[in-house]
């Protein structure tokens, strides 16, 4: 199919010897390219269609980048090119990530993991008390408890935290035999939303209720997916 090619930005980096530029493509191969001024070399950093099944950029002629930044970082983790075409969100790539060696996401690429906004958990953790009769100790008598989650994702970035869960209690507290077996309502279940592929770990953390405010939050656990065989886009259940 025949198209026209028209750069919309550019960006020098002097630091290193490189230029960056927006390539905007009529036929919706929209891409970024790097040329390396010391081996006068063009690469493409990310191309869509090419290195996604959509486009990933949402590139117009009309809305020119005139904004770019690199944030400098060790080799280890990578530069980070930003920028804004004041059409889409602001939007990010880590350079490293990109690059023909490391493209951490292969042809899999998707808009969403461009964005300097992560996508956040919307869906409150639902907390529940339970019985656990292997742990003879109840630390949660007397107290109560919101807890929250967020995503952190395989560049290194992380989501903003989910809502709080509503306000629950321990069930038959005016029981006695409930109230005095330490067994009882001994742990909290959390399920909780384990979020895309992209996500790799999952934040928990907590508050306690003191009249009449909360605590600051509290950091409880990091579920890391895969060494826990956590599925993605599914629901899991951690117990507190």
């Amino acid at each position: 199919m025949a198209s026209t090619n028209q750069c919309i930005g550019s960006y020098y980096d002097e630091l290193k010897q490189r230029v960056f530029y927006f390539n905007y493509n009529s036929a919706g191969y929209n891409g970024i390219y790097v040329y390396d001024v010391k081996t006068n070399a063009i690469s493409p950093l990310l191309i869509s269609y090419v290195d996604s099944s959509e486009d990933l950029f949402g590139f117009d002629p009309k809305y020119p980048i005139a904004s770019v930044n690199i944030l400098y970082r060790t080799e280890e983790d990578g530069d980070i090119l930003h920028w804004t075409d004041r059409l889409n969100k602001p939007m990010k790539l880590n350079i490293k990530d990109a690059t023909v060696s490391g493209k951490i996401y292969g042809t899999a690429w998707k808009k969403e993991y461009l964005t300097v906004a992560r996508k956040m958990p919307t869906i409150a953790p639902v907390c529940n008390y339970g019985d656990d009769a292997n742990v003879s100790s109840n630390n949660l008598k007397s107290k109560l408890f919101q807890f929250s989650y967020r995503w952190a994702y395989k560049d290194g970035t992380k989501s903003c935290w989910s809502p709080w869960s509503k306000l629950f209690a321990p069930y038959n507290v005016d029981t006695l035999s409930i109230e005095s077996d330490v067994t009882k309502n001994n742990v909290i279940s959390i399920a909780l939303q384990t979020g895309n592929v992209d996500c790799t770990n999952i934040e928990i953390s907590v508050r306690e209720s003191i009249s009449p405010t909360f605590s600051d939050r509290m950091l409880v656990t990091v579920l890391d997916k895969t060494k826990k065989g956590i599925s993605s886009n599914s629901s899991y259940t951690f117990n507190f």
